[in-house]
């Protein structure tokens, strides 16, 4: 009789186990609860936003940097230390530096205490942080980026971005997904203020004439397990429409085949924008990006409040 209990709450506890890995594994119902938190947001109920934000972490192990960011700027607001100490050392597991959250407007007013008491645990989260990604990739990524920034607009340049594009096609091959945040981690190169996500791989995508096509698949299963944010994903997707349609790159030749390209209107930054907002919140949110409207009025509340709430509106 203890046997067959035993076995039956192994048995559940298994089956536990797979769900919480499946819903780990699928972040459309990530990104349809950050829509549900942004819309929260824009109306101030910022106490509201903080538990759905709790719960959305303890359902997911990898979330994406800016998200904790943003959530922790909430707590900040809120005057909640017991929030501030939680999403701080979630944003260290998770890449943040502390020198880059101590720059942020939004956490200005967080007690010196509390940073006092972060840094204590911050060289140990670091380290948990550098244990879950592929740091060697990161630096590879880095080193390329760096390249590619320097040599683009130059002779050298659309050789050195098909260069990281086969590199990119290599690792994707290798890996079985897309090298994004998940995997790399955030960047990791010296600059002023972090940018709280990752672009070393993006931006050759957006540089590549076939930056969207020839990763199509792969793009849309990166969103789908969480390599890629959704934003990114529409970042990669506009620097395409934008080489079409100003004949940029290998568009210059006109005989070129041209693969099947879709059309979306996200109109983000850099994007040819449309009046169509029907269209644009529809293809948004065939993405799990919130609506056009949403956006703009999180630029009212990051001007009323001195938060950030667009780390990655492009």
């Amino acid at each position: 009789m203890k046997r067959k209990i035993l076995l039956c709450v192994m048995v559940f506890l298994s089956s536990f186990s797979l769900i919480s890995q499946n819903a780990n594994s699928n972040y459309n119902n990530y990104h349809a609860r950050i829509i549900k938190i942004e819309e929260t947001i824009v109306n101030e109920n910022f106490q509201e936003a903080d538990s759905l934000y709790q719960l959305l972490f303890k359902d997911y192990n990898n979330p994406f940097l800016s998200d904790v960011i943003i959530a922790l700027q909430l707590s900040g607001l809120l005057g909640d230390n017991q929030s501030i100490t939680t999403y701080l050392e979630l944003a260290f597991k998770n890449g943040a530096e502390l020198k880059h959250l101590k720059n942020l407007q939004g956490l200005k007013n967080v007690p010196k205490e509390l940073w006092n008491n972060a840094e204590i645990n911050y060289v140990q989260l670091r380290h948990q942080y550098y244990e879950k990604i592929d740091t060697s990739l990161l630096r590879k990524f880095t080193n390329r980026y760096l390249n590619e920034q320097k040599l683009k607009n130059t002779d050298m340049g659309p050789n050195t971005i098909k260069n990281n594009i086969r590199f990119i096609k290599q690792v994707v091959k290798e890996k079985k997904n897309f090298p994004g945040e998940k995997m790399i981690g955030i960047d990791d190169y010296n600059i002023k203020e972090s940018n709280f996500y990752s672009s070393v791989v993006v931006v050759s995508l957006y540089h590549y004439w076939f930056g969207f096509t020839d990763f199509q698949k792969v793009l849309e299963n990166a969103v789908d397990k969480g390599y890629l944010h959704p934003r990114r994903f529409a970042w990669i997707y506009n620097g395409e429409k934008i080489s079409r349609k100003q004949g940029y790159g290998q568009y210059k030749n006109k005989n070129l085949y041209k693969p099947l390209f879709p059309k979306y209107n996200f109109n983000f930054l850099f994007d040819y924008y449309t009046s169509n907002l029907e269209k644009v919140n529809a293809d948004r949110a065939k993405f799990g990006i919130c609506s056009y409207e949403i956006d703009k009025k999180k630029l009212l509340i990051e001007k009323k409040y001195g938060i950030k709430l667009m780390f990655l509106n492009y």
